[in-house]
């Protein structure tokens, strides 16, 4: 008989994985986890709405710029939800633990995301040492672009021109040029540096006042920027 959806709201999740994918993650034991794991959710998946989760993790080809992504489990759901993702890092632990003996792992080289509470606050929990990070191309999606287009997320986090300036519109690309070249420090001393540089230079431009503070309490304050994506 069909679950209850609503009694047993896990039901509405369906895992995919493979035993090639499973082994992926043994390798990532074997190299002590040093490795970046990451997630996100794609929307508009299936002709009725679902969402598509995807948690793996990437690495950079040694001397290049090359990162390539290795997807350990796949997940349909209704919503991009902590519960639905709780289910498919359990359901990835469990085989994990049967399969190869692993337990109590983290992955050293950070979790990244678009920093929504689904990931970040699963990852809280399943993996309490990993530093979980902001991913730089989410946060360029937030700009206002050059054509006028907003950006995309919630409204709370769109950055745009202010508004009380008669500068209400797209950015100047300048300042989407800062943003990329902060994802490219290798250290907190010198993000930070840089940060405290470009800042500086938001703050003489007309009508960057109140993006500069959003950008800085929603990306900068919080410590979740603070990694080379």
């Amino acid at each position: 008989a069909q679950r209850d959806k609503v009694k047993y709201p896990w039901s509405n999740v369906v895992c995919y994985t493979s035993l090639a994918l499973l082994w992926m993650l043994k390798d990532c034991a074997e190299l002590d986890f040093k490795v970046t794991g990451a997630a996100d959710g794609t929307h508009g998946t299936t002709a009725s709405g679902e969402k598509l989760l995807i948690f793996g993790c990437f690495d950079v080809k040694c001397g290049t710029n090359v990162r390539t992504f290795r997807p350990f489990i796949h997940a349909v759901c209704p919503e991009e939800k902590e519960l639905y993702f709780s289910v498919t890092v359990v359901t990835l632990l469990k085989y994990a633990r049967r399969l190869f003996g692993l337990r109590d792992f983290n992955f050293k080289g950070m979790l990244v995301s678009d920093r929504a509470a689904a990931f970040v606050n699963t990852w809280k929990n399943a993996f309490p040492d990993s530093k979980p990070a902001q991913c730089f191309t989410h946060i360029l999606r937030k700009f206002k672009k050059n054509d006028g287009t907003k950006g995309s997320g919630n409204g709370s986090h769109r950055l745009d021109c202010d508004k009380d300036k008669g500068t209400e519109g797209s950015l100047p690309k300048f300042v989407v040029d800062d943003v990329h070249s902060l994802s490219q420090c290798l250290t907190k001393k010198q993000f930070l540096r840089l940060w405290e540089m470009i800042k500086i230079e938001w703050e003489k431009e007309g009508g960057l006042t109140k993006m500069t503070d959003k950008f800085h309490r929603s990306h900068i304050k919080d410590d979740l920027s603070l990694i080379h994506i």
